[in-house]
């Protein structure tokens, strides 16, 4: 293990996670016994282990933005053949240097030729499946992704949930989730609110997208403690006005 995290420490030292994996099959990386399966077997892993990742994390290109790597045959990956699936046991990096081992399966349309899946040329998703076993605990990783933090709405008496991440300032997302899809009359009342309450910055429409109503912030040369104080006022005003019935949440990133 030590031998394994010194080649990591070097690597990193010399070249970043994103240089790497556009010189491998996207975030994973094949060795030892690994390497010799086929390129279609490499690239439908790659591809559909990423997608199952960022689905189980319910974070959109987790992945990529967060430099997570895939490490396929650096260590024993225990490969095993049961019911028409394959079995390997894969390692997950992240850029912060956090590990974790996982089990991967493999399903082939023609179950008869799992045990030469990892040798088969022109796979594509039609022909060959890929997931995570149940060993798959989203909490791990989620613990080294997530800087968003929850306002104690009980403390202060706020009607619907309140998560936060002020990272990206000064140019910030407001996206609010609903108990009911809200009528023209209630999201105009909204943004009213949100441009009253932050006069001094740029206020996008509210708008929907993927199923979520948000707008976008720039605070435009605000300090951090004014723009972020301005952002207190907004729920301060939303929480007081007839509106707040209807929000469930409200994500400020």
């Amino acid at each position: 293990m030590k031998t394994h995290i010194l080649i990591i420490s070097v690597l990193l030292s010399t070249i970043s996670f994103s240089q790497m994996t556009e010189k491998t099959y996207g975030w994973a990386i094949y060795d030892d016994e690994a390497s010799e399966f086929s390129e279609s077997f490499k690239e439908q892993m790659s591809i559909q282990l990423e997608k199952r990742f960022n689905k189980f994390l319910k974070i959109d290109n987790v992945v990529s933005e967060k430099e997570f790597m895939l490490f396929v045959g650096q260590s024993d990956m225990k490969i095993t053949y049961k019911d028409g699936f394959g079995f390997a046991l894969v390692e997950v990096l992240s850029s912060g240097m956090f590990s974790n081992y996982l089990t991967a399966y493999w399903r082939l349309e023609d179950s008869t030729r799992i045990e030469s899946a990892t040798k088969l040329t022109s796979l594509d998703s039609s022909s060959i499946e890929f997931g995570w076993c149940a060993d798959f605990d989203p909490k791990v990783f989620l613990k080294h992704v997530s800087s968003i933090q929850k306002l104690d709405t009980k403390k202060y008496n706020i009607a619907f949930e309140v998560e936060y991440d002020f990272n990206s300032y000064p140019d910030l997302s407001v996206e609010f989730k609903f108990k009911n899809e809200p009528s023209e009359k209630e999201l105009e009342a909204i943004q009213n609110t949100v441009s009253s309450s932050l006069s001094r910055a740029y206020v996008s429409k509210i708008s929907l997208a993927d199923d979520k109503h948000y707008c976008i912030i720039d605070f435009q040369g605000q300090k951090y403690e004014e723009g972020t104080a301005d952002l207190l006022e907004l729920v301060k005003k939303l929480n007081g006005g007839d509106e707040k019935d209807i929000i469930e949440l409200i994500r400020i990133k």
